[in-house]
């Protein structure tokens, strides 16, 4: 994800701030794999990058005060003699510039991700899923696809062959040959070495162009490989490391919107997960556990200044059903590599060398899915309806059509306070937030029954069963000391909450 995001912060060029930022990255992955793991949900769900907080982040950063000079160069910064007056790439003044927007964004995400720690701490998510249903959570997630497709074909065009032979190789090894257990485990990481390794025989052999402004230029290996030796061998991550976080109310709003989107979607992966490893049914403690600590490590994220926010991963709870491991402790150790991973900065510099055209390839299949997971939530909806094919439709065309003219017509938003221009920008700037206003608007003020807009078959879909309380959700060390508390069943949070079953009905 950080790598979606340096142009946008005005990292251009910055190899050595990229590699770092991937660094700070991997390492708060890795605590909050591990916080999920022993204090939250406590199933085996990998924690990471999520790209629900990617497209507050454009829009933030695409208003005029923080607009990328390098992206956006206007006439009253050429100087006398024509030329462009901007620092050089990577050093103290360009660093100041990306870490000035980074620090907005970091401030950003710490204050939305308390919410969504207070969101878990109060038990407040049974009472969001009383309007939010699943045609407000495909708008929202289905727009975060279609929103970053031109990314994704940046990055390809540089090169569309060998785009083309990421989207080859991964549908070959995820799809005709699933069979292979170790085809289907490692498919991303097979097809980005096959890649790479063509790359750099078309680079050897010189079939690449040498020119930088000539077409597959992005797609040789040498151009950015002087970050291997730039960069240190150990690099230890820390709080405030980019500069102490700073506070936009705007940038704030949007990623409140990625906040709750993010919530949403791991609601589902919870109970997905708890299916694959075998583990009982989650109690709402225990839902409510996990949405807290996801917000924990989204403080993380900001507190360190990753850039991005972290939620559950889908795609490891299929390979749970691949591998049948689905041992917690596994886990643990998985988000423990990730630290060590972002301690050591060779590595995290290696991907910082992955030509831009494999990338590219990589976003079609990634994006793609992202949109695919949001449109399956119309499984439980009846789309024969011709109401609910109206709320969709609509909603997903305007959370399009909206963001992107308001893109370019800047100025248009004018309401006499500087700061309300900025937040009306950012969030009608920001494509799931209009696509779930309207999606969710609509659903909620339209009449229809709640089998027809799919609240019946989906809530019936993350039912408990019922049971005891499980052993599998008990908090490490303390859970005898919480038993003996009586005031721990008024805490939504605790194993011992005395209104389990009552939110788990209304979940």
């Amino acid at each position: 994800m950080p790598i979606l995001l340096h142009k946008a912060l005005c990292m251009n060029g910055d190899t050595v701030g990229l590699s770092e930022l991937i660094g700070t990255t991997f390492f708060t992955i890795g605590l909050s794999t591990m916080a999920q793991s022993t204090i939250g949900i406590r199933l085996p769900i990998v924690q990471g990058a999520t790209s629900a907080f990617m497209v507050p982040v454009f829009a933030l950063m695409s208003q005029p005060e923080w607009r990328c000079p390098f992206h956006d160069i206007s006439k009253e910064m050429e100087n006398s003699t024509g030329t462009i007056d901007l620092p050089e790439i990577g050093s103290e003044e360009h660093r100041a510039m990306w870490k000035s927007r980074l620090n907005v964004v970091s401030g950003s995400i710490m204050v939305a991700s308390s919410f969504q720690i207070l969101l878990g701490l109060t038990g407040m998510v049974g009472f969001l899923l009383r309007f939010i249903g699943p045609i407000t959570i495909c708008a929202v997630t289905s727009s975060i696809g279609l929103s970053v497709f031109p990314i994704a074909s940046s990055y390809a065009s540089q090169q569309w062959y060998i785009a083309a032979s990421v989207i080859v190789f991964l549908t070959v090894f995820s799809q005709y040959l699933k069979r292979w257990k170790i085809l289907q485990i490692f498919p991303v990481i097979l097809s980005i070495g096959l890649s790479w390794l063509l790359c750099f025989a078309l680079t050897t052999s010189g079939i690449l162009t040498e020119e930088k402004d000539g077409w597959g230029y992005g797609a040789r290996t040498d151009i950015k490989t002087a970050v291997l030796w730039k960069t240190n061998w150990f690099k230890f991550p820390y709080p405030g490391q980019f500069g102490w976080p700073t506070v936009s109310l705007a940038g704030v709003c949007g990623i409140l919107v990625g906040t709750i989107s993010s919530v949403l979607e791991s609601i589902g992966d919870y109970y997905a997960c708890a299916l694959q490893s075998g583990a009982e049914v989650p109690p709402s403690h225990a839902i409510n556990r996990g949405v807290a600590v996801e917000g924990l490590g989204c403080f993380f994220c900001g507190l360190w200044g990753s850039s991005i926010g972290t939620t559950s991963y889908s795609e490891n709870i299929a390979a749970i059903s691949i591998t049948r491991v689905g041992s917690r402790r596994v886990t643990f150790i998985a988000g423990l590599i990730f630290l060590i991973l972002g301690c050591l900065g060779k590595v995290s510099a290696l991907f910082v060398t992955i030509p831009d055209p494999i990338l590219g390839g990589l976003f079609h299949v990634t994006f793609g899915m992202i949109m695919t997971v949001g449109l399956s939530n119309l499984q439980f909806v009846d789309m024969s309806s011709p109401r609910n094919i109206f709320v969709v439709g609509v909603s997903i065309c305007v959370g399009q059509t909206l963001p992107t003219w308001l893109t370019v017509n800047h100025s248009d938003i004018n309401t006499g306070n500087a700061i309300a221009d900025q937040i009306i920008r950012v969030l009608l700037g920001t494509h799931m937030f209009v696509a779930g206003v309207f999606a969710c608007f609509l659903d909620n003020t339209i009449p229809g029954t709640k089998e027809e807009r799919g609240f019946t078959r989906w809530r019936k879909s993350t039912s408990p069963s019922g049971g005891s309380v499980r052993i599998t959700y008990q908090l490490p060390f303390i859970q005898k000391y919480i038993e003996k508390w009586t005031w721990t069943s008024n805490i939504p949070v605790c194993p011992t909450f005395k209104s389990i079953r009552k939110q788990q009905m209304t979940v």
